[in-house]
C-alpha cells in the first residue's frame, strides 16, 4: 500500500483562492437556508498513483428554496485558476449525490515552496488498523457544523 504520510500532504501546494470561494458557497447556499444545523463536509486526500490532491465540499442542498440559486460565477473563476495553474492537468466537477451538493477538486501534488499556499491541518477519518493493498490514498476529512444564528 502506498500510504502518503501526513506530514507531505501537510507540505503541498493549495491555493487558498481555489477553497475560499468553495467554501463560502457551501456556507452561502449550504447553511444560511437550513432551518436546523447543517453539516458541510471538506475531504482531502492524495491519489498516490497518480500524485495528485483531491478536496471535496459537500453541502446540503436545498431545492425548496429558489432564493438559492447561483450564477455560477465563483465555479468559474475557479475552473480559471485551475486552467491557470495546472493548465489541463486540474479538473473541477459538480454534482448532487443523496441530496448534497458536492464539488470536487483534482489536481496535481505541488510541494509548497514558499508562504503563499495553505497548510492542511487534517484528521484520519479512517481507522489505523484498517487496511487494503488495493487503496492508493489516504482519505482525510474534516467536518464541522455550522449553527445558523436564529433571527
Amino acid at each position: 500500500m502506498n500510504n502518503i504520510s501526513e506530514s507531505a500532504l501537510r507540505k503541498a501546494q493549495v491555493s487558498a483562492l481555489l477553497l475560499q470561494p468553495l467554501l463560502e458557497n457551501a456556507v452561502h447556499y449550504g447553511v444560511e437556508p437550513a432551518r436546523e444545523a447543517a453539516l458541510i463536509r471538506i475531504r482531502i486526500r492524495m491519489m498516490r498513483a497518480l500524485d495528485r490532491i483531491e478536496i471535496v465540499v459537500i453541502n446540503p442542498l436545498h431545492r425548496d428554496n429558489v432564493a438559492v440559486s447561483g450564477n455560477q460565477m465563483a465555479l468559474n473563476n475557479i475552473r480559471e485558476r485551475l486552467v491557470l495553474l495546472y493548465d489541463v492537468e486540474a479538473q473541477l466537477n459538480v454534482a448532487v449525490v443523496n441530496g448534497h451538493f458536492e464539488v470536487r477538486l483534482r489536481f496535481p501534488y505541488v510541494r509548497a515552496s514558499g508562504n503563499s499556499t495553505l497548510s492542511l491541518s487534517l484528521h484520519r477519518s479512517a481507522s489505523k488498523g484498517a487496511s487494503n493493498a488495493s487503496n492508493k490514498s489516504v482519505p482525510k476529512t474534516i467536518s464541522r457544523t455550522v449553527r445558523r444564528a436564529k433571527p
